[in-house]
């Protein structure tokens, strides 16, 4: 499967696997071959299970009436996933989840236990 880059300044940047090209032509024309499907696809969470962790984690978002974690809080989150082996991009590859949207919701949890209560 092909990288799929959005630009950023003057280069290109893979939203699956992170590489980064100069834009000495458009992004929209580069091709390579993306890094992210080079590795064991066994690693990712499935379609199947990343629906099923999408909902429960809504349903405790909504029983924790949608509190957020402070400012602190989120970026102590992202700064645990920033050391992860299964952080991709801006994705979890253990159950799917979009990591600048998770690490908002006091009700959500890391699925490896690394995020504080």
């Amino acid at each position: 499967m092909d990288c799929q880059f959005q630009q950023q300044g003057k280069r290109a940047i893979c939203v699956r696997c992170g590489r980064s090209l100069s834009l000495s032509i458009s992004h929209r024309r580069l091709r390579a071959k993306c890094a992210k499907h080079r590795q064991d696809v066994s690693a990712t969470a499935s379609i199947p299970r990343s629906l099923w962790n999408l909902s429960t984690s809504i349903a405790a978002f909504v029983a924790d009436q949608g509190t957020l974690v402070s400012k602190e809080q989120y970026q102590q989150r992202l700064e645990i996933c920033d050391q992860c082996e299964f952080r991709k991009g801006n994705r979890c590859e253990q159950c799917g989840c979009f990591l600048s949207i998770k690490a908002k919701g006091r009700a959500f949890r890391c699925p490896l236990n690394r995020w504080p209560e």
